[in-house]
């Protein structure tokens, strides 16, 4: 295969690339505060586990069950701690530190986040909804004289239930894995 820049700029490359820094994050349970001040996060990873079948000394592996990894924000620290205010808040409604009680129900405690990704044009090109999302830690505020010309941020550490991709147009997407690909598909179809 012969090295041709042009053909990998214009071919894998024609959009320039996607810009990490072009993101939202939006919570039913949080304001519109949370989804400016949270100025870092990522997409969380998503593994498959693998199930190994021996046979006469052989072994093939399948499927198994998908796990995520836990997601993290990083937000900023404004004066009046609004959104500090609230995740603190929501964690106590879960177990109060005091009378070690549950005041919200087990559905009642968890929220929809969405993961909006644009493009350079400012449209949303890809989301991720993370269903069944509460924060299991509301990370530390450093403090310290020597720092100076920065915001204080904290991170916020999230379990969730489930992480569902979104298509081009930022809607839940139900599609196999095979569509619009060329190939045989799966007999086995998921709602």
């Amino acid at each position: 295969m012969a090295i041709d820049i042009g053909t990998f700029k214009e071919g894998a490359m024609k959009s320039g690339g996607f810009r990490p820094t072009l993101f939202s994050i939006e919570s039913a349970t949080l304001d519109r505060d949370f989804s400016l001040l949270c100025n870092a996060s990522q997409v969380p990873a998503m593994t498959m586990g693998v199930i190994e079948i021996s046979y006469f000394g052989r072994k093939i592996k399948v499927a198994g069950d998908r796990t995520y990894a836990e997601w993290t924000t990083t937000v900023f620290i404004e004066e009046d701690f609004t959104v500090r205010d609230k995740l603190e808040n929501w964690q106590k409604s879960i177990n109060d530190p005091t009378t070690n009680v549950r005041d919200a129900l087990f559905n009642d405690y968890k929220d929809q986040c969405t993961v909006s990704l644009y493009g350079k044009n400012g449209k949303v090109i890809r989301t991720y909804t993370l269903q069944g999302c509460w924060p299991t830690e509301v990370g530390t505020i450093e403090l310290d004289w020597n720092t100076t010309d920065t915001l204080a941020t904290y991170q916020v550490t999230w379990a969730f239930d489930i992480l569902e991709p979104g298509n081009q147009k930022g809607t839940s997407s139900s599609n196999r894995f095979t569509q619009n690909q060329p190939g045989p598909k799966p007999a086995i179809q998921t709602a």
